[in-house]
């Protein structure tokens, strides 16, 4: 089981951090208040950085797990400035950390979707509904969990299905969705269905219960 361990290695002062010649699966983000994240896979663990500058230098960087076993690392934040950090451990699960003071200081990593690799989330920006998902390889399918904004946990898990009904078989490789900036607030996925040989874009109206292709 991964162990958040916080281990911090700048000071406050803005210096600029090198990942180093082993840093592996890069990831960024970047916040409407103008912070900028950084994560990534040194050593086999989770490592997040943070500049208040909306670019390098760092003002610190943490590495949060210890297990040496840990891949895909992704975090993004939620309306309240809650960053979400989801990662595999183990090479087949998901598990999930949160941080409520700019990725100085994470929670216990748990458990989110067991079998699940490649992870990503997303939250709206109209209404703060956030999403998270993983390639589950057993089945080919994308399992997902929805918090509503104000909803203390996470919903019961689902697949994502196409607008029939069916649920979805997807190639084993990475994938990623995003909130429209358009009335209709719709997601919009980007996906590699299995058999095919090229990614497609797909859309939701009903936060990703249901997905339809455009193209």
């Amino acid at each position: 089981m991964p162990t958040a361990v916080h281990t911090r290695e700048t000071s406050h002062l803005p210096v600029l951090v090198s990942g180093g010649p082993t840093a592996l699966m890069p990831r960024n983000y970047e916040d409407k208040f103008g912070s900028y994240f950084e994560t990534f896979i040194k050593d086999s663990n989770v490592r997040v950085r943070r500049s208040f500058y909306a670019s390098p230098p760092f003002a610190w960087e943490v590495v949060v797990t210890n297990s040496g076993t840990a891949s895909y690392p992704y975090v993004y934040e939620l309306p309240w400035r809650r960053l979400i950090l989801l990662f595999v451990d183990g090479g087949t699960d998901t598990w999930w950390a949160a941080s409520d003071d700019s990725a100085e200081t994470w929670t216990a990593p748990t458990l989110m979707i067991a079998g699940g690799t490649k992870p990503f989330g997303a939250v709206s920006p109209f209404d703060g509904t956030e999403v998270i998902a993983a390639f589950v390889a057993g089945s080919g399918k994308i399992q997902a969990y929805r918090r509503y904004a104000g909803a203390p946990t996470y919903g019961t898990p689902f697949f994502f299905k196409d607008d029939a009904g069916a649920d979805l078989l997807f190639e084993d490789d990475t994938f990623s969705f995003a909130w429209g900036y358009e009335n209709s607030a719709r997601l919009l996925g980007h996906f590699h269905i299995q058999g095919e040989s090229a990614t497609s874009t797909w859309w939701s109206g009903d936060d990703s219960e249901s997905w339809t292709r455009t193209v």
